[in-house]
């Protein structure tokens, strides 16, 4: 189903889980987060727990230490692409791959059983058949 949900975000953390980064940083428990955002303890676990594994360390102080890597200049070059190849549409895409796909499948197997056909009907003559056969040819 398209379209359930938040849209994935374009960078690495939410703006929210970068807000609970930042207090991670300042050497904060889950409670004091909690406290500090204004939502509940579990949902300052949440967040931690997706921090850590988006960034894929397996500590707090870990996450802490973490510094965005710096990315070369020319991968930008490819984001228009990709913004419109998410936003259009490709529902005729598995038709046009199925097509490319069987029809030349369909086109073979016909020309291989027409060739089938063909050579079996036909009796091949001993080449001195042929040879005594053909005019002026002794």
């Amino acid at each position: 189903m398209r379209g359930r949900g938040r849209p994935p975000y374009p960078d690495i953390l939410t703006p929210r889980e970068w807000e609970v980064l930042a207090l991670l940083r300042e050497g904060l428990s889950n409670e004091e987060i909690a406290q500090r955002l204004a939502f509940t303890l579990g949902g300052a676990k949440y967040h931690v727990s997706e921090i850590l594994g988006k960034l894929g360390v397996a500590t707090r102080e870990e996450a802490a230490a973490w510094q965005p890597t710096q990315r070369p200049w020319w991968l930008a070059a490819g984001a228009p692409v990709a913004f419109l190849w998410r936003k259009a549409s490709f529902g005729w895409l598995p038709g046009l791959a199925a097509g490319v796909v069987i029809i030349p499948l369909a086109m073979g197997l016909g020309l291989l059983v027409w060739g089938l056909l063909r050579m079996g009907g036909e009796e091949s003559q001993p080449s001195a058949v042929v040879a005594s056969t053909t005019p002026g040819f002794t």
